[in-house]
């Protein structure tokens, strides 16, 4: 892909305020690179250097994938990233972990049982859904419980567990702790369920088990 030559201009300008160790990874252009540093250390920068260098030696910008944890990072790469190359910021996959796991389950939600338009639930919208269904034990005391069971049920996700694999873990388990956290986490999800929606866990655990299990989604990234 030949771009304009003041496009590959800005790309190799951006080096010039890279020091040596920055330049160095911003210019590896293949295979994999783990950049460990702390804040304020150019991270970003080196990073929105390299996605340019890449650009302009002619990979394609949607073929590129920039991961971080939060939109105002996520904001900011892409805003460095369209002053070096021009144009090209918005086509680069710039995204939170969330918010990619929300773009690749809405482009294939048909081939999931989702609806492409499904909803994203909070945490406020998730304590309420708990507080519903723990008031339905009829123990005042249960319904207080409902950021602790909102925190368990995230773990569960972060850990790609999902309501029938923690039910089996929790019938297995030494102790039968995790039962009661179990029979409320199924409850929970049937009731996202019937909403057509997702929590926050949802938008990793369902974007793995797509990846893992669906072949030929898989195969097309």
């Amino acid at each position: 892909m030949d771009l304009p030559f003041e496009v590959v201009n800005e790309a190799a300008d951006c080096l010039q305020g890279l020091n040596p160790r920055q330049k160095e990874a911003a210019e590896l252009l293949s295979g994999p690179l783990l950049i460990i540093a702390g804040a304020g250390t150019g991270k970003t920068r080196t990073l929105t250097a390299r996605i340019a260098r890449l650009i302009a030696s002619g990979v394609a910008p949607w073929r590129i994938l920039a991961l971080t944890f939060t939109n105002k990072a996520a904001g900011e790469m892409r805003r460095r990233v369209d002053a070096l190359v021009p144009g090209r910021g918005s086509q680069v996959w710039i995204h939170t972990f969330h918010s990619l796991g929300a773009r690749l389950l809405r482009r294939h939600a048909e081939a999931l049982g989702l609806k492409q338009d499904f909803l994203i639930y909070d945490e406020d919208d998730q304590r309420k859904i708990l507080q519903s269904i723990l008031s339905g034990t009829g123990q005042d005391k249960e319904k207080s419980k409902a950021g602790l069971y909102a925190s368990l049920i995230s773990r569960a996700k972060d850990d790609l567990l999902d309501a029938r694999s923690y039910s089996i873990h929790a019938q297995t388990a030494p102790t039968q702790a995790r039962i009661p956290v179990a029979e409320v986490y199924e409850k929970y999800q049937a009731r996202l369920d019937q909403s057509g929606a997702l929590d926050f866990g949802d938008l990793l655990l369902k974007t793995v088990e797509m990846l893992r299990d669906k072949q030929d989604i898989r195969e097309h990234y």
